[in-house]
């Protein structure tokens, strides 16, 4: 989200609103599947999360984990919301970072960078 503000250019009013309105339009189907207690949509962004960090998962460690996947993405989504808006990253993540991150900026929450990436890279 915040290498996508970063790099964001202008854009057309109608390109703004439909990117808002599917922002919306996922945030009412996450909330849909938490109230039916069908948090199965959360599997794919768990796998492939897993999947970057070289991680093999089994799919009762991934039904553990659906749940409060599916609302971390509400959260983001609600973030992007905020985001589309006006809103910077910084003020869309605020609370979230103060309840998962201890407050962190964003600059200071950079992805993990794996060992063996890291080799590759050196070596290329």
């Amino acid at each position: 989200m915040a290498a996508r503000e970063a790099q964001g250019g202008p854009r057309t009013l109608e390109a703004a609103e439909a990117e808002r309105a599917r922002l919306q339009s996922e945030i009412l189907a996450l909330r849909e599947a938490l109230k039916r207690r069908d948090a199965s949509c959360a599997r794919p962004p768990l796998a492939a999360a897993a999947a970057s960090l070289s991680m093999t998962v089994t799919d009762a460690t991934l039904r553990l984990a659906e749940r409060p996947a599916l609302g971390a993405l509400v959260e983001t989504r609600e973030a992007e919301c905020a985001v589309e808006d006006g809103a910077t990253v910084e003020e869309a993540t605020r609370d979230t970072r103060a309840r998962r991150f201890g407050g962190r900026s964003v600059d200071a929450l950079r992805p993990p960078v794996m060992l063996s990436k890291a080799i590759a890279a050196a070596d290329a």
